[in-house]
């Protein structure tokens, strides 16, 4: 699940949770019915939360997004991904025009290659997640 860490977007990572469970409850309750169609019940997993568009100074995220990046962290049952997607509208602005993906465009500065790095990062947290799941 994409999550930027500002107040907003942390308070819907709960919301976001209860109400996949109570669909997935609602889903199940109706796929058990003994009418119809046998309908299989179903049992979908949240792998875990990146945080996107993270503004890094010093090296790491800047004080106020690693508060809620923390807030995140301890919330129970919530796996965080120990790598994020950084901001950087030099970067992501220019990939369109060119139709080649962030990725695999030239590395022409160091922070477009600490971008790659986080984005590559985030997609091998996310394979390791579905490999255990």
């Amino acid at each position: 699940m994409p999550a930027r860490p500002d107040y907003l977007s942390t308070l819907g990572i709960d919301f976001l949770i209860r109400n996949v469970n109570g669909l997935i409850k609602d889903y199940n309750d109706f796929a058990g019915v003994e009418h119809g169609d046998k309908t299989a019940k179903i049992d979908p997993k949240i792998l875990g939360v990146v945080f996107t568009m993270i503004q890094e100074y010093g090296g790491g995220p800047i004080d106020s997004q690693g508060t809620f990046m923390d807030r995140v962290k301890q919330m129970k049952g919530i796996t965080v991904f120990p790598h994020y997607i950084k901001r950087n509208d030099t970067v992501f602005a220019d990939a369109p025009q060119y139709g080649v993906p962030v990725v695999l465009h030239g590395h022409t500065s160091r922070s477009h290659r600490t971008v790659v790095e986080g984005l590559e990062g985030a997609t091998e947290d996310f394979g390791r997640a579905i490999k255990l799941w």
